[in-house]
């Protein structure tokens, strides 16, 4: 009886903890969204593009593609690293870059983690 409890009981933690950890992880992942999209937004306007029009929106893409490519070459970079195995040819392990398209970029409004306004751009899916 007591070890059912036990396992009851742990059952139940480490359910507890799972959510607090994808809660945490959710958070993290708004709080640098936000910081992403404030930096973003500091550097588009140090460049003169004024929110809302196009040139800030196409700088804004170039932004998020360049932390994209960064990414990606990270990727690539552990790929390379990794043994290769007698199924898989090197061919297989690179995919090519795929650069964020203009049609499917947009910006919008929005409150970030700490509920202040960011301009919060991204792609859709299309």
């Amino acid at each position: 009886m007591k070890s059912r409890f036990l396992i009851t009981v742990t059952a139940l933690l480490a359910s507890l903890l799972a959510l607090c950890g994808c809660e945490w992880l959710t958070q993290l992942d708004r709080s640098r969204s936000a910081e992403f999209a404030r930096l973003d937004h500091r550097a588009c306007e140090a460049r003169g593009y004024t929110w809302p029009g196009k040139a800030y929106v196409d700088c804004r893409r170039f932004q998020a593609d360049d932390r994209q490519r960064e990414r990606w070459k990270e990727l690539q970079m552990t790929r390379q690293q990794q043994p290769l195995r007698g199924d898989i040819g090197i061919q297989a392990r690179i995919e090519p870059y795929r650069p964020i398209r203009e049609e499917n970029f947009g910006c919008d409004e929005a409150r970030g983690a700490d509920g202040m306004t960011i301009i919060a751009c991204g792609e859709t899916d299309n």
